[in-house]
């Protein structure tokens, strides 16, 4: 008889594995093809995302889209931004941009943050157009600055290259 118990146990022990490599597996194909691929297929669609990766990390989303030509970064965001909160509902997500920006444009961005943060901080937009518009014809970089009542939202290109940031307000 102690044999018979023992193939019990193992036998409950197996199907324990097995119920939980089911539950894993589903629970994995659920958010795949139930949550991410179709997310990534909307946010694809939206003119000048190039690419999209999704990653889950414990209960938030890391969204990674990659942008180019855009005509205006303001209703791109919010088009993405829109699709996030349908899709995802109530879950965390941070949005990142990686776009195609070069040498020039990144260091003409790092110059341009003190200026970015101190309009942010005192509400000097009209203030931090003009420092744009004239420090961008200068280094000859075409940029843009766009505002609302959340976010400043900042393009820089020169030729093939773009930097695309959204800044809080808050």
């Amino acid at each position: 008889m102690a044999n018979f118990n023992d193939f019990k146990s193992w036998l409950a022990i197996l199907a324990f594995f097995v119920i939980l490599a089911c539950a894993s597996l589903g629970y994995y194909g659920y958010k795949q093809y139930v949550i991410i691929d179709p997310l990534q297929d909307s946010i694809t669609a939206i003119d000048g995302v190039d690419n999209i990766e999704i990653q889950k990390i414990d209960k938030s989303f890391l969204v990674k889209t990659h942008i180019s030509g855009i005509k205006d970064l303001q209703s791109t965001y919010y088009l993405i931004k829109n699709q996030l909160n349908s899709q995802l509902s109530d879950a965390d997500y941070q949005l990142v941009f990686n776009d195609s920006r070069c040498t020039k444009l990144q260091d003409f961005y790092v110059r341009l943050q003190p200026f970015i943060y101190e309009a942010i901080a005192g509400n000097k937009y009209v203030w931090l157009s003009q420092e744009l518009e004239s420090l961008s014809r200068a280094n000859g970089i075409s940029a843009k600055i766009s505002i609302d009542d959340e976010h400043v939202f900042l393009e820089l290109i020169d030729e093939d290259s773009a930097l695309y940031e959204v800044f809080s307000r808050k």
